[in-house]
């Protein structure tokens, strides 16, 4: 009998050896890595500022959230820091601004979580004032799974913006 149990304990050391190692490779190795500031409204200056005012004006009929990230990777310290922002909205209009460092990522998204057929989400991005991008959406038919009801951006640095904007407008 004792070597029938054998093989079912060498299956089990096996397994249990994975998932330990599974669990030490996933601690190690988590894609987040970073010190983030969690904010439920966007600050007015993020890294210190100065390389430009990001500016957000917003339009939905309906309430949404805005989530942002603005973000630095240190190479020395191998390590990201930065801010993410999570504010719910109410419907209606309503303005925000950040004064960022050059070289911030930026991650803007306004997102209407449960949109009802009719619901409209319009958007103007300005940076020291002068627009860089100007959006709007109007939900005609309900979501399918998966899909979202927003607006976005993603940009590298302040440089990376601009250019997408130019870009845009030719």
């Amino acid at each position: 009998m004792r070597g029938s149990m054998e093989p079912g304990v060498k299956k089990l050391a096996l397994v249990l050896l994975g998932l330990v190692i599974a669990l030490v490779w996933a601690a190690n190795s988590r894609s987040d890595r970073g010190d983030y500031d969690e904010v439920r409204r966007m600050p007015a200056v993020v890294f210190g500022g100065g390389g430009g005012t990001l500016s957000v004006e917003v339009n939905t009929s309906q309430p949404a959230v805005l989530h942002a990230t603005f973000a630095r990777w240190d190479d020395a310290e191998e390590n990201e820091t930065g801010t993410k922002v999570s504010e719910p909205l109410p419907a209606g209009t309503l303005s925000r601004g950040v004064d960022i460092a050059a070289d911030t990522y930026i991650f803007l998204e306004i997102e209407v979580e449960k949109p009802q057929v009719g619901a409209t989400l319009s958007w103007t991005v300005s940076l020291d004032g002068e627009k860089l991008f100007d959006d709007e959406r109007r939900l005609d038919e309900p979501l399918e799974g998966g899909r979202a009801f927003s607006l976005q951006l993603e940009a590298d640095d302040i440089d990376e913006l601009r250019s997408q904007a130019e870009e845009g407008a030719t």
